[in-house]
């Protein structure tokens, strides 16, 4: 059942679709294992191979032994630090908001007045970008709003989006413009989704982001998808001036 709600916007009646979300869609069962895991990472899910099992079951040389015992000592490895994230396992190299720029982390929604510093966010994976601007009903509101939603679990992509959708509906945007950013699952994405289980894993991926992208274009007519590959981890800003840009 459709509800719609009227309400006077400069003088115009305009009809919107409910936005907030009920019941879990999909149940999806890889929810937790691949999307709170690549939350923030490129999705590169290693595949078993028999060249692999081999090299893991091989017994060591006598080279390798000798090798080992020469000096009697355990060698430790040392991780080279790179910023404020390790690069180990695909993570982020580093996570600075450019000048003008002020960070949006995971799991966090933002919103800034004309005037104030733009906002951005970077290590989508798994993870959703919505980003919202307009012009605020009175003036003198927020007016660009960017939210970095995790996908872990149901329950908390529930509370993400139910804080960012009422800050959204709370400043009575006009010409409204919004970016939902997601890895991307389209099927015509046919470099990355090579195999049935990566098809299968966008496929459960997508019944998330569809509702999500239902609720979104209820709030913001006009609303668009943007997508990063599968191979690398994006990133979303709002400038100053208001403009979407992604990466």
């Amino acid at each position: 059942m459709l509800t719609i709600l009227l309400r006077p916007r400069r003088g115009i009646l305009e009809a919107r679709a409910p936005v907030k979300l009920g019941a879990d869609p999909g149940k999806n069962p890889k929810r937790k294992e691949y999307f709170g895991k690549y939350c923030g990472k490129p999705v590169t899910i290693p595949k078993p191979s028999s060249s692999s099992k081999a090299a893991t079951t091989a017994k060591p040389t006598s080279t390798s032994k000798a090798a080992s015992t020469t000096t009697g000592k355990t060698q430790t490895t040392t991780k080279p630090k790179t910023g404020k994230r390790s690069t180990s396992e695909g993570n982020l190299v580093a996570r600075a908001a450019p000048a003008g720029f002020d960070e949006v982390a995971m799991g966090e929604n933002k919103a800034r007045k004309a005037g104030q510093n733009g906002l951005w966010s970077t290590g989508f994976g798994t993870c959703v970008g919505f980003a919202v601007t307009g012009t605020p009903n009175p003036a003198g509101g927020n007016t660009r709003f960017l939210l970095h939603m995790t996908t872990a679990d149901w329950p908390s992509m529930l509370t993400q989006w139910d804080d960012f959708a009422a800050k959204v509906d709370a400043a009575r945007l006009t010409g409204m413009s919004g970016i939902m950013y997601t890895v991307d699952t389209r099927t015509s994405n046919t470099q990355e989704l090579t195999d049935d289980f990566m098809k299968g894993l966008a496929k459960d991926m997508e019944t998330d982001y569809a509702a999500f992208w239902t609720a979104f274009r209820g709030m913001v007519p006009g609303a668009a998808r943007a997508y990063h590959p599968f191979s690398r981890t994006g990133t979303l800003q709002i400038n100053q001036q208001n403009r979407i840009n992604y990466t």
